[in-house]
C-alpha cells in the first residue's frame, strides 16, 4: 500500500494522496495495530506501518504543514523502534533532522542532535549510501550549528562510506589500480 500511495503522491502531489493513507492507517491499519500477533508478524506490521506513517509526513511537508510532518517523523520513528528496526529508526530521525534545518538556525541544535541520533541508528547498516546520506546530513546540522569540525568529520565519514559503496561510479572507490593490480597508477 506505500508503493501504491507513494505513487500517487509522486504523481499528484502528496496533499492529494495524504488523505487517503490517512484513512488507510486508521481504518485499516490502526485495528491491525491493536491485533494479536507473533513477535516476528509484529515487528513486520510495526516497520510497515513506519513506512506509511512517514510516506504520510512527507504527504504533509508537499502541503507545508509543519506540525504535521512533526508528528508523523516522530511517530514513524516510535513505530521503527518498536519494529526493531534501524533503518527505518534512522529513515524516521532523518526527516525530523532534514525540518529542523529547513526551518534554519532558530533549530540548530535539535538539528544537530536529532542527525547524531540518526546516524546513531544507521551504524548497524550495511547500506553505504544510506550511511553517506546520512552523515552528510549530519555534516549540514553541524554547520548550521557552527561546529565546522563535526561537520569536516561528518563529510570525510560520508565520502568514506561512498567510497566503500560496491556500485560507487569509478574513480571514487579510491586510486585507480594499475592494470596488473600492483597498486596505484601514476601519471607522469
Amino acid at each position: 500500500m506505500s508503493q501504491v500511495l507513494g505513487d500517487a503522491a509522486a504523481e499528484l502531489r502528496g496533499g492529494h494522496a495524504w488523505h487517503l493513507a490517512v484513512r488507510y492507517l486508521i481504518e485499516d491499519v490502526g485495528p491491525w495495530l491493536s491485533g494479536n500477533y507473533t513477535e516476528r508478524t509484529g515487528r513486520e506490521l510495526f516497520a510497515a506501518t513506519s513506512q506509511l506513517v512517514h510516506l504520510a509526513g512527507w504527504m504533509a511537508q508537499d502541503e507545508g504543514n509543519q506540525g504535521m510532518v512533526q508528528r508523523y517523523s516522530a511517530h514513524a520513528y516510535r513505530l521503527a523502534a518498536e519494529a526493531g528496526d534501524p533503518e527505518l529508526s534512522a529513515t524516521a530521525l532523518h526527516g525530523l533532522a532534514v525540518q529542523a534545518i529547513d526551518l534554519g538556525p532558530r533549530f540548530h541544535t535539535v538539528a544537530l542532535r536529532l542527525s547524531e541520533r540518526c546516524v546513531d541508528a544507521a551504524k548497524t547498516l550495511d547500506d553505504a549510501r544510506a550511511v553517506s546520506y546520512y552523515q552528510t546530513t549530519l555534516a549540514d546540522a553541524a554547520a548550521l550549528d557552527g561546529d565546522r569540525r563535526l561537520a569536516t568529520k561528518a563529510l570525510a565519514a560520508s565520502q568514506t562510506a561512498i567510497e566503500k559503496s560496491p556500485d560507487a561510479p569509478r574513480g571514487i572507490r579510491g586510486p585507480p589500480t594499475s592494470a596488473s593490480g600492483d597498486g596505484p597508477t601514476t601519471r607522469a
